[in-house]
């Protein structure tokens, strides 16, 4: 749940379609998104929408043809490791189709992530120059390092007593 919290940037929302996206439409598309690699929650718009559909696609058919036993075996696995260690997992898988699934649930490398991250900042924000003007926010400096001042110098102004 926190992982999904974290992809929406913390920003939750009482819209229906947006907790639908974010949780999923019923119980199963929650726990289908549950079971979905760290990667694809975190990053689900390159993954779903992005460069990086083929990848998620090809993982949503080979997820399809899990049996019960096997998603069973899936969870069990993934919940008793630490995921660097999931590298490991796929010699231990029972089933064929487990070693074919387990790749999926490698974390990606940092350099990877902030890859993905990059590119996909530059394919969902236009260029500054390509943003309306009345669609234009100015920086509110929240990124420099500099302090903010309290300001605790402000003198407070008397106010005369108005009349009864």
């Amino acid at each position: 749940m926190q992982l999904i919290l974290q992809a929406t940037h913390g920003v939750v929302s009482d819209a229906p379609a947006f907790f639908k996206r974010a949780f999923g439409d019923s119980v199963a598309e929650f726990e289908s998104i549950l079971l979905r690699p760290h990667h694809f929650i975190f990053n689900r718009d390159w993954y779903e929408r992005l460069d990086g559909r083929p990848q998620f696609e090809e993982y949503t058919r080979e997820f399809a043809k899990l049996t019960p036993a096997e998603k069973t075996e899936l969870v069990l696995m993934l919940s008793s490791r630490d995921p660097r260690f999931f590298s490991r997992l796929s010699s231990e898988a029972k089933h064929s189709h487990m070693r074919n699934m387990l790749h999926y649930y490698i974390p990606l490398s940092e350099e990877k992530e902030t890859e993905i991250w990059e590119k996909q900042r530059k394919a969902v924000l236009p260029p500054a120059s390509e943003v309306p003007e009345d669609e234009r926010v100015e920086d509110a400096g929240l990124a420099e390092d500099a302090p903010i001042p309290l300001n605790p110098s402000r003198s407070k102004k008397k106010h005369p007593r108005m009349g009864p």
